[in-house]
């Protein structure tokens, strides 16, 4: 009869809890980053709010926001993670502490455990992904959202223009806008012709009567001199 292998005090322990340190690592990972998208989708929501017409280039500037924040959060989780494994579990290397094995008299195998678990990962994995995505998708969407209720302003406003037109009896206000803007420059150009009238007036305005009288004295004191011969 073979004798069940020795438990190792923290492999006894995870069996107690329920659960592997793998498992309780994974599970703080996926929160952190389910906390930190919430975090980028709720000020994203914020700014675009109040910057509507930004909201694509807010949206934009957030996804290469989230992409730095998934670097820093492996890097510092890769350590968190080592810093847990070796300082507060201090767990030896290689250590083989498995869930639920056969020594423990129950009727799952080693080989079925491993497949259960890798199956369990890769569900997790798509979920977190698909939850991920689901994030995405609804901001992309808020940001359409906010773009069709600009246009929605757009609209409201032609629908004003063309109310208050029929109610002046205009029958065509882009002919009639078009019409002004010619008027107006029209006007300006008479403007320009008026202060260049002025400008050429300034410059051709007779001497102020004191002036001609001085200048008719001195005129008369120099013909007064003697000629130089």
């Amino acid at each position: 009869m073979l004798q069940p292998r020795e438990y190792h005090e923290l492999e006894l322990l995870t069996e107690i809890l329920g659960f592997l340190p793998k498992k309780f690592l994974d599970e703080i990972y996926d929160n952190m980053n389910i906390i930190i998208y919430n975090v980028i989708e709720g000020v994203n929501e914020r700014l675009e709010e109040m910057h509507k017409d930004k909201a694509i280039l807010i949206f934009d500037q957030f996804k290469t926001y989230e992409r730095e924040l998934e670097t820093i959060l492996d890097k510092v989780f890769n350590r968190f993670q080592q810093y847990l494994y070796d300082e507060v579990w201090k767990l030896p290397d290689h250590l083989d502490i498995r869930l639920y094995n056969d020594a423990n008299g129950m009727n799952i195998s080693e080989e079925t455990e491993n497949y259960l678990n890798e199956h369990v990962e890769i569900l997790k994995k798509k979920t977190q992904a698909q939850r991920l995505l689901n994030m995405r998708l609804k901001r992309e969407l808020q940001s359409i959202e906010y773009q069709r209720r600009s246009y929605d302003d757009y609209r409201q406003l032609t629908s004003i223009l063309k109310e208050a037109a029929e109610k002046r009896n205009i029958l065509n206000l882009e002919e009639t806008m078009t019409h002004i803007r010619y008027q107006l420059d029209e006007l300006k150009g008479l403007l320009d012709k008026v202060l260049v009238t002025m400008d050429e007036l300034k410059r051709k305005e007779e001497p102020d009567p004191k002036i001609l009288r001085l200048r008719e004295n001195i005129r008369g004191i120099l013909n007064s001199l003697p000629a130089n011969h």
